[in-house]
């Protein structure tokens, strides 16, 4: 069967069966309504849907989805990448896999992805999306965790907790979703009178963020300072982050402005724990009053700090490369080596001052 060329600004997305060829510089949005045209969907995506697939896949990718089938970057066959050396090289985890594994989630510094072979399944027609409040945080996360073997996402916001769940359906599935959904929310410890539903279209859904955006930018909210915050904390002090962080630090100042994202996600392989939370804070400032905002960002690692949780940052911004070589902890040699391997005269990334001083 010969690849099918799919409509796209650029001739960059084409697909065959279960994945799609997709050009790095192409937008996640755009790779969506070409694909759903066809039936077809990636399997993984990040919430906010215009960014670059080169860029989702050099930093990782997260979502409330991201428990389903992983984080985008898990979900590649085979990518072409422009080293460091100048080398247009053709990876996949059975042909050079290192530069494979390195260039996935290696922050740009060994490769650009200048095309990425992405997995596809079916896409549904129709999404029922469900909100739940919570009073109660541990409520909120036991159900969370409850859900994510089963189901879909979450947001926290302000002092109450609210449980986004969404349920996909087509033609075949729309007379029995409805009751899924109800043995679904069974036990669940939600403020039975504060549950409000909706019914929308999976494009819409997915895209859902564009609007919260549009909204942002009429407010004069979007092209100002996000001083935002993205840290990975263990299942095990997630109570302990809640009541420090959720409940003491954020209210001290009260400039909340934006949503707070609290998602379980299951991690395979991992030497600690199963279930890990991402937390993004997501704040949009006005161009004067972002430093409130910036100095409770180090409130927040510092109060991590000092209570021995031990976070990760997502997207981090350390300035030396002793920060970095922390933040990699054992696997630093192995990210050194692969930049010496990839990109020995360090062109790449330098912003990101890993391995260059500028």
């Amino acid at each position: 069967t010969a690849a099918v060329e799919v409509e796209s600004g650029l001739p960059r997305i084409r697909f065959l069966g279960s994945y799609a060829d997709v050009g790095g510089e192409q937008i996640w949005v755009d790779v969506l309504k070409a694909t759903v045209k066809h039936g077809l969907a990636p399997v993984s995506w990040t919430d906010y849907l215009y960014l670059t697939v080169g860029g989702v896949l050099s930093n990782g990718g997260i979502s409330g989805q991201t428990f389903r089938r992983g984080p985008p970057i898990s979900n590649v066959y085979e990518m072409d990448v422009l080293t460091g050396k100048g080398e247009l090289v053709t990876c996949s985890e059975d042909t050079n896999s290192e530069l494979f594994f390195a260039v996935l989630g290696g922050l740009g510094q060994f490769g650009i992805i200048t095309r990425a072979r992405i997995v596809l399944e079916p896409a549904p027609k129709r999404v029922k999306w469900i909100h739940m409040l919570y009073h109660d945080f541990s409520a909120f996360s036991r159900d969370q965790e409850h859900l994510i073997s089963i189901m879909d996402w979450t947001i926290w916001k302000g002092i109450i907790y609210c449980l986004e769940v969404v349920k996909y359906y087509d033609d075949l599935t729309s007379h029995t979703v409805d009751e899924e959904l109800k043995e679904l929310l069974k036990g669940l410890n939600f403020l039975p009178r504060f549950v409000f539903r909706k019914d929308v279209s999976f494009v819409g859904f997915l895209n859902r963020l564009q609007n919260a955006e549009q909204d942002l930018g009429a407010k004069g909210l979007w092209d100002v300072p996000h001083p935002w915050l993205d840290i990975f904390v263990p299942r095990s002090r997630i109570s302990d982050f809640n009541k420090g962080v959720f409940r003491d630090i954020l209210p001290k100042i009260n400039q909340t402005t934006g949503p707070i994202h609290v998602y379980p996600m299951i991690r395979n392989n991992t030497p600690d724990e199963d279930i890990f939370y991402a937390i993004g804070l997501l704040h949009s400032s006005g161009a004067d009053d972002w430093k409130p905002l910036e100095n409770q960002n180090k409130e927040i690692l510092q109060f991590c700090d000092k209570a021995g949780i031990k976070i990760k940052l997502y997207l981090s911004r350390y300035t030396t490369k002793e920060d970095w070589m922390k933040h990699f902890g054992p696997k630093w040699k192995t990210f050194e080596d692969r930049k010496a391997q990839f990109d020995p005269k360090m062109i790449l990334s330098p912003g990101q001052r890993i391995f260059n001083s500028i």
